[in-house]
């Protein structure tokens, strides 16, 4: 069986369960049952399916904050704004 073939959220589910039931202290000869279950589902071809790579957040107008909060507010009862942390 090719390794994106089971179903991820099948073999959790049935890892779960299997933890659950107490099963998983039991003998190493148990856990080819659980490797058969798992076989059992597929999950099939889905051409072009496909996952952008892509920043979720839009960029903001203002700079991130890089230094402590109790800081970053000092600096601002200071100077009005934060300074350009390149300077």
């Amino acid at each position: 069986m090719h390794p994106r073939q089971p179903s991820f959220k099948h073999t959790v589910q049935l890892w779960s369960e299997w933890l659950c039931r107490g099963l998983a202290a039991m003998a190493a000869a148990h856990a080819a049952v659980l490797f058969h279950a798992i076989a059992q589902q597929k999950v099939d071809n889905r051409p072009g399916r496909i996952e952008p790579r892509a920043r979720k957040r839009r960029p903001k107008p203002y700079q991130g904050l890089k230094v402590l909060r109790a800081k970053a507010r000092r600096q601002v009862r200071l100077y009005g704004y934060l300074p350009n942390p390149s300077s």
